[in-house]
């Protein structure tokens, strides 16, 4: 903005947007070789703005599959965690199908045709020898996964975590357990404000809009109706939000104290 000095962070608009330009920037180089993203995927890196009393270290990056992925170093966290934001919620739920999104959310970790759910490999088993934790979420606009665990343990942690994603296998006979859970969560949502008030807007909104949809699902929408009316398979439907994971503009966030 003219009369305003460049140097000055503070208010100054045309500061702000040259560093967002210089954001925009992207340097372009060969990734290294890997099983899972290929030896030609591409990084395009970006620059990051933080505070001067920011000490971590920060690389911002996307893959040639378009998924975005942030880097935090700092030597002084306890723990190391990662955080996969996949960019589908409840408002691509399938019309039929109230509460899908949330159904996949909670059965990805179900089973794994790579990582089998005994004691010595299920993840939230190995997490916990570790002092870490597991715990997920569905939005209106997104589904969020997230772990930490001891640092000695990040590598191995990382790689069960990232399995989950590439082979899912939504094993038939944790179906209804998971459906029991839904319903479970959704009687405990009739009790909390902040679900009322979205129930409410929800209900505002106009019917022809996703988010008017019913997010959460019950065992109603997600089993009784669907075999009631011999409809199709609820599991078999879980495919529709789990080709949403490829396609790209999925977020991978990354903290390691190193």
């Amino acid at each position: 903005m003219e009369g305003i000095e460049e140097a000055d962070p503070y208010g100054n608009y045309e500061w702000l947007a040259s560093k967002r330009r210089k954001m925009e920037d992207v340097e372009t180089i060969e990734a290294t070789k890997s099983p899972h993203i290929g030896p030609k995927s591409v990084y395009k890196f970006k620059l990051v703005i933080k505070s001067a009393s920011d000490k971590r270290i920060y690389r911002v990056f996307t893959l040639a599959n378009k998924m975005k992925i942030v880097l935090i170093s700092d030597p002084d966290s306890v723990k190391s965690a990662a955080a996969l934001s996949i960019q589908a919620g409840s408002m691509s739920d399938p019309k039929e199908f109230p509460g899908m999104a949330h159904l996949c959310e909670r059965m990805l970790f179900a089973g794994n045709s790579s990582v089998t759910n005994s004691d010595e490999t299920c993840f939230e088993t190995f997490l916990q020898k570790y002092d870490g934790e597991y715990t997920s979420y569905t939005q209106k606009d997104l589904a969020v996964h997230v772990f930490d665990v001891n640092p000695a343990a990040f590598h191995a942690s990382l790689d069960r975590f990232a399995r989950y994603f590439i082979c899912p296998t939504f094993p038939r006979n944790s179906l209804e357990e998971e459906v029991d859970g839904i319903q479970a969560e959704c009687d405990s949502r009739a009790a909390n404000d902040e679900d009322r008030r979205a129930l409410v807007a929800a209900l505002l909104t106009k019917a022809d809009h996703p988010f008017s949809r019913f997010d959460c699902g019950n065992k109603e929408t997600l089993w009784n109706k669907p075999l009631k009316e011999g409809s199709v398979d609820t599991l078999s439907t879980l495919t529709i939000p789990t080709k949403l994971f490829l396609d790209g503009g999925n977020l991978l966030t990354v903290l390691c104290n190193s």
